[in-house]
């Protein structure tokens, strides 16, 4: 420990905020990881993520960033964890993603 003890405030004793300045930054997909034996798509942000603000139906699947030939947009699936700016996704909750992943050679 570096000696920085945690000290409780109390509600009664909190201090307002004085000035709120809005995140205007959009977060920015640094990595991703797509197991299909273990059914999961793991998303890695360069900052932290609301996952509220994370909708799988608007995540494509490409096989290029330039001039992709082949492409898959989520239908569904279901965010199984999340941890600041890394988001995991299990495929399993729409069959019929993980089917027509497994199809799709072309992307991997």
């Amino acid at each position: 420990m570096s000696g920085n003890n945690i000290v409780p405030i109390l509600k009664l004793n909190a201090t307002q905020v004085t000035n709120y300045v809005r995140d205007m930054h959009s977060s920015i997909l640094a990595g991703f990881s797509l197991n299909l034996t273990s059914q999961l798509l793991v998303l890695t942000f360069d900052e932290t993520v609301n996952v509220s603000s994370v909708t799988p139906m608007y995540i494509t699947l490409q096989n290029s960033f330039n001039a992709s030939t082949s492409s898959y947009t989520l239908s569904q699936a279901a965010i199984v964890g999340i941890n600041s700016n890394v988001v995991v996704f299990n495929l399993t909750a729409m069959q019929s993603d993980l089917n027509a992943l497994q199809l799709l050679t072309s992307l991997a």
